[in-house]
């Protein structure tokens, strides 16, 4: 790949930077036998994420419940009563992170949640603009008393916060519903016609089919192309770099 000159700056001063062409680890004559489908597979996969991507879009746009519908005593009360079920205890590590625990993929929803075992879920029963307003007071809170949070994020709306999850304590407060979780607070929600939790359902399964799509043809291009890589010749490189830092 050729681009126009340019400055990096390395990470660290005085470091030295260094641009690695694994294309010289391609057997190209192999390559270029099979260039078409090459180019085929990739667009298909190229395809089928950004369609994937458009579903995705489509459901996030309906705003299922992203109104705010609890007054300020309402989301003050739900946050003291989360704040009651937190017991007392010092955080050797008092740091606030963001993350996501929620995903989607070729196979549907992705939820880590499902790996906290022995951990306390608390549900907080209210809409998304509600609930992220009280865990982002939470989250506040437990800055300025010096507990280390969590801060994990809806995958529809980066900006609006779904759990926080709290390690000291092994305390999660969610937005999600499951059986099991236990009732932190609960605000009144607008109810949702029937027809646009059908549509979102359907968004949300085209989204997942074409992220299928993409994922096999992505493997059938990797089926192409990784015969033809010298992968012996890949790791030496690496392992060659890897010792010049060390």
């Amino acid at each position: 790949m050729v681009t126009a000159a340019h400055v990096v700056e390395p990470i660290l001063p005085g470091g030295r930077d260094s641009y690695v062409n694994l294309g010289n680890f391609y057997d190209s004559a192999r390559l270029e036998k099979r260039r078409a489908e090459l180019l085929e597979f990739t667009s298909r996969y190229k395809s089928a994420y950004k369609n994937a991507y458009k579903f995705l879009a489509a459901a996030g746009s309906l705003n299922m419940d992203s109104s705010n519908t609890g007054s300020k005593d309402a989301i003050s009360n739900a946050v003291n009563n989360c704040l009651s079920i937190l017991p007392v205890s010092v955080d050797t590590n008092p740091k606030t992170r963001h993350c996501f625990v929620d995903a989607f993929y070729s196979k549907g929803n992705l939820s880590l949640l499902e790996n906290f075992e022995n951990w306390k879920i608390f549900n907080v029963n209210a809409s998304d603009y509600d609930g992220n307003l009280i865990l982002q007071k939470l989250s506040r809170i437990m800055a300025e008393n010096c507990c280390g949070v969590f801060c994990a994020y809806s995958p529809f709306s980066p900006n609006m916060m779904r759990h926080l999850i709290i390690p000291c304590h092994k305390i999660i407060f969610t937005l999600d519903k499951a059986p099991g979780y236990l009732c932190a607070a609960a605000i009144s929600q607008p109810k949702i016609p029937p027809q646009i939790c059908d549509l979102h359902d359907r968004l949300i399964a085209s989204s997942t089919e074409m992220m299928a799509m993409a994922k096999s043809a992505h493997d059938t291009l990797e089926e192409i192309y990784n015969p033809c890589v010298d992968f012996t010749g890949i790791y030496a490189e690496a392992r060659k770099h890897i010792a010049s830092i060390l």
